[in-house]
């Protein structure tokens, strides 16, 4: 599982660059569910 989730980061990271920070910070505003989901893809 951690192999899929360290994939999947960096599929996100090949894919926006630097949106990822900014959909971090968004996705943190909105609620805890997404913020947590994130925090998940970004170890």
């Amino acid at each position: 599982m951690i192999e899929a989730v360290e994939s999947t980061r960096k599929a996100v990271a090949r894919l926006a660059d630097v949106e990822v920070d900014s959909q971090y910070l968004a996705f943190r505003a909105v609620g805890k569910r997404s913020s947590r989901t994130l925090l998940i893809v970004a170890r």
